[in-house]
This record gives C-alpha cells, sequence and structure tokens, in this order.
C-alpha cells in the first residue's frame, strides 16, 4: 500500500520534485471540480504541510485519516475524532475552534 501511495505521490508532484503544492493537488480531476476543492487544498497545505507545499511523510499521515480499516480498528489516525475535526477544519479556517457566520458564508457561497 505504501508504495502505491508513493507511487501516486509522485505521478501527481513536478517531475524531481518531493513535494506537492497547491497547483499539483488542482489537477487531481475529483478536487479541480469540487466547490470546496480550494477550501480542502488549504486544510492540506496549510494544516498538514508547510511553506505552502506537502511532503510525502505529511501526505501519508494525512490519508491515513481517511484509510478504511475493520471496524472498530484505529490507526491512531483514523478515528472519527480526526475526520471530523479534518471537515471542521475546512470551515474553521481561523483556528478559533469556532465556524463563525463569516466563514459559514464563504464556504455556502463556494457550493453555489
Amino acid at each position: 500500500q505504501v508504495r502505491r501511495l508513493y507511487s501516486r505521490f509522485k505521478s501527481l508532484a513536478k517531475p524531481s520534485s518531493d513535494y506537492l503544492t497547491r497547483e499539483d493537488l488542482l489537477c487531481v480531476p475529483v478536487v479541480g471540480i469540487n466547490p470546496l476543492g480550494e477550501r480542502l487544498i488549504d486544510v492540506i497545505i496549510n494544516d498538514f504541510g508547510e511553506s505552502n507545499k506537502i511532503n510525502f511523510k505529511q501526505f501519508a499521515v494525512l490519508l491515513a485519516r481517511f484509510g478504511r480499516g475493520k471496524v472498530k480498528i484505529s490507526n491512531g489516525y483514523n478515528t472519527k475524532e480526526n475526520k471530523l475535526k479534518f471537515l471542521f477544519d475546512i470551515y474553521d479556517r481561523n483556528h478559533d475552534l469556532k465556524i463563525d457566520r463569516n466563514e459559514l458564508l464563504e464556504v455556502l457561497k463556494m457550493m453555489v
């Protein structure tokens, strides 16, 4: 699985790059057409990456949150709480642990 994930990571990255950038992630079709794609990339790049890019280890940790496993078996990352935190962070971009009116309106505008 790790080899396949690394292969996918390298196919998304620019040649000879060890990082994914915002532009690389926007090239993923399901992200590029998603109305919340930009917001999703903000969470990925800013919350999991550093300096506006994400390396393979950071990418793997991020995807581990959404890994499928046997029921009631967790890898420590794929807990319900971590999944909900990721979704919450799509809305709460100022990280004040609240979704204020403006944050909610921004997301709603993206969806229409």
